[in-house]
């Protein structure tokens, strides 16, 4: 009986995929190369590894079928790098083609590929069709030609030397065809990034494109307009009558429906316009051919608006008659983004006037009464900026303002406040009347700014303020409490009203009690050298405190916005770029990006290298039967998992900690997680004193675009870099915690808590119906609601049905209950019940922790309504927030409320950084970023936000939070939102998070 070898079992009878596809591939029929090609690029598509098939594939580009030439030149352009030696073997089909003279889109084809696989050795073999192509009869040849000099340059630039290609590129200046100027001037504008200046412009060339632009596609024309603004023709080299006559030809691109187009056509007739000094009139008629387009364009999207107010705030800055008598195109309209809104408030600012305050004041009125706590705020603060900038006018905007605060609204009244100390400041001794009602809303303080701004008027004109000791005794009581800004105004508030009411025993002894605060109880330096200054002054020579401190000071401007002359015409050069929009000159935050490119380039070259010396090593290798080489089983084993674990984890590599220790209790009161005691409430503070996206030890500021050492843009927040944790989180151990982070997320179980005790008595007085419950997160990650009932009546309970009220995160029941549900005398059962969560405009937020949800339910026994507890972390949403929109947001916050909490000790399975950041992300509380705090010690960052409304992400109710490590091995906590209700359910969240055990 013959024996069967135990490893024929092992072996495998069915062909592989790309065994399959390589049959094809070399098949007689060319529908089905063809097939079989599009599964190749589909499979390299999505990641696969179809290296194998490189001379089956390339087999196939010998065909006249140009559908399947591309298909075949996008498989070498991907594979070339990595196959260099294999990728010159396709070097003779490529010049072949390039001189093929039927059918002009191979021969693009052809230099296109050649040109776009940036291999030194393809290099050789280029040149010579591409100085063919640019010449060829055919445009698209040419076109195609001349952006393959550009990607040559960058590879190689002494070959586009060696070859005077730049000269070619500048004679195609004059090309016929619309297309070939446009992709000449797109490569010549690249090359003059890295190269600097190459093209001198003279009238010839302008006239040759300005011949060009009508022909070309909008994209082209962007290409050429901004080659235009760049290289400018000057004015001595200028004939008589040329400048309007090129303004005129330029003049019908700003009709374009598209607003790049616009934009770069604004750019050149403003630049040319400079040269226009004496014709004032032709200047006024130029800038109002320019007015309707730039107004069209607030007819489009949001964002485009945006940009385009952006620019034309820079526009009007440099040439203020082109849009004066459009006002109203800048009003804002209630379905506008806020974003848009603000920009239409400057706007609005720089073009007021006394023919149009009236008009202005009535409509910032009515913006000023709107819910957006934010834009009513700068409406009012446009009020005071225009009555700062029109002298005639400000007596009606200090009547709107007083009408604003007459409506006793908290944050109306702050803000007007700030104004009018500004608008005293621009007319001393002038509104003083208006003092008295400043005083009688002193209670709705409790903006940082509103503080600050009403002490500086009560120490201002304390002389003329019958209660000014008093007001500024009620300010000092809570001196220690109070921000830096409002202690230095206090501080500066008391020593004037000290010097100005001599002789008032109340004042000196509030000065010396002030004083004493700032110089021995503050640890703040500016404050407390400040306080000594003064004390020095007045107990020295008060009569010289006096000159120095009630000087009289110089009147403000409303000018802040408006930039200086030298960097508007840089920004004005650089109209509908990045740089128009964040009011920057590109030095500022764009590096040389070439060297950048370089460094990029060279890696990339030192790892082809590395893979071809392991392609030829590879060759000699043992194949199976299905066409996989031994090796391969090894690499998609142990090199998937170690790039798995070092590149996206970042983690080192060692062994996860064992962890041991019976750990912490559950929590045994769900309602008692939060202290009693109320969390410490900050003073509102400016969002720039700290912003995670500005980090110590790695990361970017979300403007410094190029300059970074970590990465510009991360496609996933959630990315934790080992060493930044280990440095903050040194205290509680070094060991790598990869198992963990490798594990399907965890959610942390809530208890049950009992909602409907047995003795209490439904709608009809009966009795005996208890409920267990708790809203949870199940093992998918989906919202339930983990209920027990039990029977402590006689009769047995049927025919349940429970509804949950109206609440403000719009929890619903998915899931009614299970039918036929019969709980018998005595009896208990647990059940699952699916939750939903729809956003729509539901109940009022919870005034405290935690979110209680009425619920009721309707069974055979009785009617019963009860509440059902909910923490934070189960509404929250999974959908992690990208690097930029996180920035956004957060730089997006006005003023916000911070709230502190202490925990002493967290559950005995958190026992690293790694631990620590799992721990949160498997709750949907997700890492951000490391920093510096204001303290000098380092801290993470994290962020959260509840469920996605139809609206999207409710940038109110995100919050962003500071922890940091104790000493003792627990946190501090520091929670920021723009809702209040939101930090303390978040803290209440990570302290039950933190502590439990899974």
């Amino acid at each position: 009986m013959a024996t069967i070898d135990p490893f024929d079992f092992f072996k495998s009878s069915k062909r592989s995929e790309v065994a399959e596809l390589e049959l094809e591939l070399n098949h007689n029929k060319l529908e089905k190369r063809m097939e079989a090609l599009k599964k190749v690029i589909a499979m390299m598509t999505v990641g696969k590894d179809v290296s194998s098939l490189f001379f089956p594939v390339l087999k196939c580009v010998e065909t006249n079928n140009v559908d399947l030439k591309k298909l075949v030149y996008l498989y070498i352009i991907n594979y070339a790098k990595t196959q260099p030696d294999l990728a010159v073997l396709a070097v003779n089909t490529f010049r072949k083609d390039a001189r093929e003279r039927l059918n002009p889109l191979i021969r693009g084809l052809a230099v296109r590929t050649m040109g776009c696989i940036g291999v030194d050795t393809i290099l050789d073999y280029l040149c010579e069709p591409l100085k063919e192509s640019m010449g060829d009869e055919d445009p698209y040849v040419r076109k195609t030609a001349a952006v393959c000099v550009a990607k040559l340059f960058e590879i190689n630039q002494q070959r586009v030397e060696d070859y005077k290609f730049i000269e070619k590129l500048e004679e195609m200046l004059g090309d016929g065809n619309g297309m070939v100027v446009s992709n000449a001037v797109a490569a010549l504008t690249d090359i003059q990034h890295t190269k600097g200046k190459i093209v001198q412009m003279t009238q010839t060339i302008l006239y040759k494109l300005l011949n060009a632009l009508p022909e070309c596609s909008e994209w082209g024309r962007i290409y050429i307009l901004d080659f235009l603004a760049d290289n400018m023709l000057p004015s001595a080299a200028i004939k008589s009558g040329g400048i309007e006559e090129i303004i005129q030809r330029i003049v019908p691109n700003l009709a374009h429906s598209n607003s790049a187009v616009v934009l770069s056509a604004t750019k050149v007739i403003l630049k040319y316009l400079d040269y226009m000094t004496g014709d004032t009139e032709m200047v006024r008629s130029v800038c109002r051919k320019m007015a309707p387009p730039l107004i069209s364009l607030m007819n489009s999207e949001p964002e485009i608006q945006y940009i385009a107010i952006r620019n034309i705030n820079l526009i009007i800055q440099k040439r203020p008659y082109i849009i004066d008598k459009e006002v109203r195109v800048f009003f804002c309209n209630f379905q506008d983004p806020l974003y848009v809104k603000l920009e239409k408030l400057e706007i609005l600012i720089r073009l007021a006037d006394l023919k149009n305050v009236d008009s202005l004041l009535n409509e910032l009125k009515d913006y000023a009464q709107e819910v957006d706590v934010l834009f009513v705020r700068r409406s009012i603060s446009a009020i005071g900026r225009i009555a700062i900038k029109l002298d005639r006018a400000a007596d009606r905007c200090i009547q709107v303002l007083h009408q604003l605060i007459n409506t006793k609204i908290d944050y109306v009244v702050q803000e007007a406040i700030i104004v009018i100390k500004d608008i005293f400041r621009k007319y001393p001794n002038r509104y003083e009347s208006i003092i008295k009602d400043l005083c009688e809303n002193l209670k709705a303080l409790d903006n940082v700014d509103a503080r600050a701004s009403m002490i500086w008027i009560v120490g201002e004109y304390g002389d003329r303020i019958d209660n000014a000791v008093d007001l500024l005794t009620n300010f000092s009581q809570s001196f220690k409490d109070e921000a830096r800004k409002v202690q230095h105004a206090l501080l500066n508030a008391t020593v004037k009203l000290f010097l100005k009411v001599e002789g008032n025993g109340g004042a000196e002894e509030l000065v010396q009690d002030v004083l004493r605060m700032a110089t021995e109880e503050s640890d703040n330096p500016d404050l407390r050298n400040r306080g000594y200054i003064y004390w020095k002054m007045l107990s020295s020579n008060p009569e010289m405190a006096k000159q120095i401190i009630l000087c009289e000071k110089p009147t403000i401007s409303e000018d802040a916005s408006t930039l200086e002359p030298q960097i508007l015409d840089k920004l004005v050069g650089n109209i509908s770029m990045l740089s128009s929009v964040y009011y920057k000159v590109p030095d500022t935050f764009v590096k040389k990006i070439r060297d950048r490119i370089n460094e990029r380039l060279d890696l990339e070259n030192e790892e082809v290298q590395v893979i071809s010396q392991q392609s030829k090593q590879a060759q000699a290798e043992y194949v199976d039967s299905t066409g996989v080489k031994k090796s391969e089983y090894i690499k998609e084993s142990q090199v998937a998992q170690a790039t798995y674990m070092v590149d996206l984890l970042s983690l080192d590599d060692q062994p996860p900690m064992k962890q041991g220790g019976a750990g912490t209790n559950a929590i045994d009161d769900l309602l008692g997680i939060i202290d009693t005691t109320p969390p410490v409430q900050h003073s509102t503070q400016p969002v720039q004193q700290q912003h995670p996206m500005q980090i110590n030890g790695g990361g970017s500021d979300l403007l410094d675009l190029i300059d970074t050492t970590a990465h510009v843009q991360q496609p996933s927040i959630q990315a934790v870099q080992s060493s930044a944790l280990d440095d903050l989180l040194g205290g509680m151990g070094q060991e790598s915690h990869t198992e963990t982070l490798l594990q399907k997320a965890q959610f942390v179980k809530v208890p049950y808590q009992v909602v409907l005790n047995g003795q209490t008595a439904g709608q009809k007085g009966q009795q005996g119906l208890q409920i267990e419950a708790a809203f949870q997160r199940d093992g998918n990650g989906a919202l339930v609601l983990d209920m027990k009932l039990t029977n402590l009546s006689t009769v047995p309970i049927s025919d349940c049905l429970m509804k949950l009220n109206q609440n403000h995160f719009g929890l619903a029941l998915h899931d009614p209950f299970p039918t036929p549900f019969t709980l018998r005398p005595q009896e208990s059962r647990s059940l699952t019940l699916t939750c939903h969560q729809n956003r729509a405009p539901g109940g009022p937020p919870p005034l405290r922790p935690p979110v209680l949800i009425q619920a009721g339910i309707n069974c055979s026994l009785d009617l019963f309504y009860f509440t059902l507890p909910a923490l934070l972390q189960v509404l929250l949403s999974p959908t992690q927030l990208e690097y930029q929109m996180c920035s956004r947001i957060w730089s997006s916050f006005p003023v916000m409320q911070e709230c502190k909490m202490t925990m002493p000790s967290m559950s005995a399975q958190i026992t690293n950084g790694h631990a620590l950041i799992t721990r949160l992300q498997e709750n949907r509380i997700y890492y951000l970023n490391q920093a510096t705090n204001e303290q000098g010690s380092e801290v993470l960052y994290v962020y959260c936000s509840p469920e996605e409304g139809d609206q999207g992400v409710n940038q109110h109710e995100i919050v962003v939070a500071e922890i940091g490590i104790t000493p003792t091995g627990g946190v501090e906590i520091q929670a920021t939102s723009q809702s209040g209700y939101m930090s303390l359910l978040f803290l209440q969240a990570v302290k039950f998070v933190l502590s439990a055990n899974t």
